[in-house]
């Protein structure tokens, strides 16, 4: 009984919340998208390709940034000590 009346007042929060609180707009700034090899290749022409179509589906700047360099582990280095974005406002 009081298992439902949780689950109905839930529910009941959940619909009458308003639609700013539940829906935010992600990400509010520009995406730098590391690619680990060099500037030219095909997997640059294909990551800066995916930046495209993901800046126009989010509606914010995507930059392709190379880091080239030991087998992309200097691209994925500079990838895990980058700051990370903020999810909450």
């Amino acid at each position: 009984m009081i298992t439902g009346v949780y689950s109905l007042l839930s529910l009941a929060l959940f619909f009458f919340l308003p639609q700013s609180v539940i829906a935010q707009a992600y990400p509010k700034q520009a995406i730098n998208l590391i690619i680990p090899l060099a500037p030219g290749d095909s997997t640059d022409v294909a990551g800066r390709t995916i930046g495209e179509g993901l800046a126009k589906l989010l509606k914010v700047p995507v930059v392709a940034v190379n880091r080239p360099g030991a087998g992309g582990t200097i691209g994925t280095d500079s990838a895990g000590k980058r700051p990370r974005m903020a999810t909450r406002s």
